[in-house]
C-alpha cells in the first residue's frame, strides 16, 4: 500500500477543515439573517418549481398550503415568504418553522421545515379563592392537530363547592373554505346553597375570513348560544 506524503496528508486536512468552517458560517449567518426577513433580489419574480415540506410527521400537506401564498407555477416574491411563515407559525401546531429559497434550475425552490409540538397533554390543576376560601381541583385536557387537519378538542373540569366541565372542538377550516367554527358545551352543576340553579349552556362560533388589511385578518364573526337552566323539583320555590 502507498503512502502519502505527510505534507499532502496536512495539506487535505487543512482544506477540510477549511471546507467545514465554511459550511457552518454558510449555515449560520443565513439563519441570523433570516430573523430579519432575509431579501432574495436574484429570485424575485422567478417561478416557483416546487415547495417542499419537511418535518411534518403528522400534519397533513394541505395545512400548509392552503395557509401559503407561494405555490408551485406561481411568481416568487420574498414578501410573501416570510407572510407565509408568519401564517404557518399562527396555526400554533408547530414550535419551530423556517423557511429558505434557493435557485432550482431556472426557478425557485421554496423549502418549509418544521418541528411539530406534542399533540396532547393532560394535567391536573388546583385552584384557591381566597376571598370565598374554597379550594378547588380539577384538569385540563387537549388534544392538538386532531387527524392532523390543525383540529382540536379541549376539555376542562372543576370540582369543588360547584362542579363544571367543558368541552370545545374547533376547526380552522370549513372544507375548502378559510371559516372557523367552534362548538361547545359547558355543564355548571348546582351548589348545597338552596335555591341555586343547574346550568347547561351550548354555543356555536364561526368566522369567515375576507382577506387581509394591512398585515391585519378581516372576517365577520357569528354567535349563538342557548343556556338551560334547571333547579331540584323538591326546591321550595319550584
Amino acid at each position: 500500500m502507498a503512502h502519502r506524503p505527510a505534507s499532502v496528508v496536512r495539506a487535505n486536512l487543512a482544506r477540510v477543515g477549511a471546507l467545514v468552517a465554511a459550511l457552518a458560517m454558510a449555515t449560520a449567518a443565513p439563519a441570523i439573517e433570516r430573523l430579519h426577513d432575509q431579501s432574495y433580489p436574484h429570485l424575485e419574480d422567478k417561478i416557483v418549481n416546487q415547495v417542499l415540506i419537511l418535518g411534518n410527521n403528522h400534519t397533513h400537506e394541505i395545512v400548509f398550503r392552503r395557509e401559503m401564498r407561494l405555490q408551485e407555477g406561481g411568481a416568487f416574491r420574498a414578501h410573501d415568504l416570510w407572510r407565509d411563515r408568519e401564517r404557518i407559525l399562527d396555526l400554533g401546531i408547530f414550535a419551530h418553522v423556517e423557511v429558505e429559497a434557493v435557485p432550482s434550475a431556472d426557478g425557485v425552490l421554496v423549502v418549509v421545515s418544521v418541528f411539530e409540538r406534542p399533540r396532547w397533554f393532560i394535567t391536573p390543576t388546583i385552584d384557591y379563592d381566597f376571598s370565598d376560601q374554597e379550594l378547588t381541583v380539577g384538569y385540563r385536557f387537549r388534544i392538538r392537530n386532531l387527524g392532523g387537519m390543525n383540529r382540536q378538542i379541549n376539555s376542562r373540569g372543576r370540582y369543588g363547592a360547584r362542579d363544571s366541565f367543558s368541552l370545545t372542538w374547533a376547526t380552522p377550516w370549513i372544507g375548502p373554505t378559510k371559516q372557523t367554527l367552534n362548538v361547545g358545551f359547558d355543564l355548571q352543576l348546582p351548589t348545597k346553597e338552596p335555591g341555586d340553579l343547574r346550568s347547561n349552556r351550548a354555543a356555536v362560533a364561526t368566522t369567515r375570513f375576507l382577506g387581509d388589511y394591512k398585515q391585519t385578518r378581516r372576517g365577520l364573526t357569528g354567535f349563538a348560544a342557548i343556556e338551560v337552566l334547571e333547579r331540584d323539583a323538591t326546591d321550595p320555590d319550584g
